[in-house]
């Protein structure tokens, strides 16, 4: 008779703090079994290797085992298990002084699930796998590494203090671009905005860290928002001081100052709007705490996400 067992899995990966570490965590949950005994185990092989062999990149242990009967998953159904990730990459000669200075490394995580059967037979379900890199750029906080998948910037509509710059991304979004300004004057779509993937109409944003770049969109911004609201644009009502809004940011590689952009084909636009200094301060603090936290470093990519 062949036995069933129903099991829910739910797998955390989180990196410490101020470490090059991550510990995984897996709960098994039995929702029903039958013809199985209790002594039946089931575990999970994980794994953690360099991604590219040809610098000093490692970890502390190559492969973790865990393995336990279903009663002894059902007394404790969390087991942790933790790697850490050692050593660095090469780097490329062809990046800037301070891209080589950051050195990212990249690392392999891998793990499958198993039951084992009839005399020692084990089942093996898909191998899944992740890819982590830990880097030493200063201007990021907590854990050395992260996932590195595009992170999503939440615009909060909400939020007094960037209300009207979130109004203005929302817009940016949203709004057929000849609604926008400058509109078709640069192109047909602007990027980031997560919804619109499946159309294909959309890219996520991607960091510049280049200096000279981000000032390349800031003039640019600053040319259209003159443009659109005369030389006194910087000065608001009883003399408040403005400055001028932009989406994509100028810190992106999708700012202004790069238009017709950066992805063939894609044509894309931005739109401006002068907005009080302490709005743009507070967005562009909001900009750069996710940049630190999420490890937003120069070529990565993020996308972006409204909460109404």
């Amino acid at each position: 008779m062949t036995g069933e067992a129903v099991v829910f899995v739910v797998v955390t990966r989180n990196m410490e703090p101020a470490q090059r570490r991550v510990v995984i965590g897996h709960r098994m949950q039995f929702s029903s079994v039958h013809g199985l005994p209790d002594t039946t185990r089931f575990g999970a092989t994980m794994t953690c290797a360099a991604k590219n062999t040809d610098g000093t990149a490692d970890c502390d242990v190559p492969e973790a085992r865990i393995t336990k009967s279903i009663a002894e998953w059902k007394a404790q159904p969390v087991e942790y298990t933790s790697f850490t990730m050692r050593g660095e990459d090469l780097s490329d000669p062809k990046d800037r002084p301070e891209i080589q200075a950051e050195k990212r490394t990249w690392y392999k995580l891998g793990r499958t699930l198993f039951v084992e059967g009839e005399n020692g037979k084990v089942s093996d379900a898909p191998v899944l796998s992740t890819e982590a890199r830990c880097d030493e750029a200063d201007y990021v906080q907590g854990s050395k590494c992260v996932f590195q998948k595009p992170a999503l910037f939440f615009v909060d509509l909400q939020d007094p203090a960037t209300r009207d710059y979130g109004r203005l991304v929302s817009r940016a979004i949203h709004a057929p671009v000849d609604k926008l300004y400058p509109g078709r004057a640069e192109g047909d779509n602007i990027p980031g905005w997560l919804g619109d993937i499946s159309a294909l109409r959309t890219y996520p944003l991607t960091r510049t860290h280049h200096q000279a770049a981000q000032d390349a969109s800031k003039t640019r911004s600053e040319y259209y928002c003159a443009r659109g609201w005369g030389p006194d644009w910087h000065t608001g009502p009883n003399e408040l001081r403005m400055k001028c809004a932009v989406y994509p940011f100028n810190s992106t590689r999708d700012g202004a100052g790069h238009h017709p952009g950066h992805v063939t084909g894609m044509n894309p636009s931005f739109a401006v709007l002068p907005l009080p200094e302490k709005t743009f301060l507070a967005m562009e603090d909001t900009v750069n705490d996710f940049i630190s936290r999420h490890h937003i470093l120069d070529g990565d990519q993020y996308w972006i996400w409204l909460l109404e």
